[in-house]
């Protein structure tokens, strides 16, 4: 969505935006949060290194954004997923017993 809203440039809908990545990204780690409130003491630790990774791929992607003029969906659509599979592996993660 980022690549196809930012680049109109129009200021309510880069803050709508905005907005609701922040306000889903929230909402996300506090239902992982209280769903994961009994898991191991690793998960805590894999969780923020899944994050960490989600967040650069976000970042390079956004400077991606300004490097390339392409707003092509077999580009973004990939790198999108690609985005969220460092947490959503995390999430498959189960400990050994």
């Amino acid at each position: 969505m980022v690549v196809y809203v930012y680049p109109i440039e129009t200021l309510w809908l880069d803050v709508a935006s905005t907005a609701a990545f922040v306000a889903s990204m929230v909402g996300a780690h506090h239902w992982h949060e209280r769903r994961r409130r009994a898991s191991g003491l690793g998960w805590a630790r894999r969780y923020s290194a899944g994050f960490v990774v989600s967040v650069l791929l976000f970042g390079l992607g956004m400077a991606l954004l300004d490097m390339t003029d392409s707003r092509a969906a077999w580009l973004w659509v990939p790198y999108a997923a690609m985005t969220a599979l460092p947490l959503m592996a995390v999430g498959a993660i189960r400990p050994s017993s």
